[in-house]
């Protein structure tokens, strides 16, 4: 099973949590509200100052579930979430490869431009 699927093993029918795929520019419908399941990892910014790292999200999946259903999504999301994570190595360590991590809303990417160093 992989592991997108392992998150709608874990919720049940009558929960009306659907996948969607991840669009841009799109309004969500009212009652409606969207979360985003992705890696959380630190991305190499520059030499400047001996070297300095930014933080950024890559979004893989996208669930969406009715407004007052929300927290119940996160929560069961994270459960999934801290499995997928045990083991895993902090996101500020050297030998790191991310870790899953959830978001509010539809989220692509994170940040949406490179940060510079100034």
């Amino acid at each position: 099973m992989s592991r997108m699927s392992e998150l709608h093993a874990e919720q049940e029918p009558d929960d009306q949590i659907e996948p969607c795929d991840m669009p841009t520019g799109l309004r969500m419908p009212r009652g409606v509200r969207h979360i985003t399941v992705g890696i959380e990892d630190r991305a190499f910014g520059g030499h400047e100052e001996g070297g300095w790292y930014y933080t950024c999200f890559e979004g893989e999946r996208v669930l969406s579930a009715p407004t007052r259903r929300r927290a119940v999504l996160e929560r069961r999301v994270q459960r999934v979430l801290d499995r997928w994570n045990q083991g895993r190595r902090p996101i500020h360590s050297v030998l790191s490869e991310g870790r899953y991590s959830i978001r509010d809303g539809i989220i692509n990417h994170e940040p949406t431009e490179r940060p510079f160093y100034s």
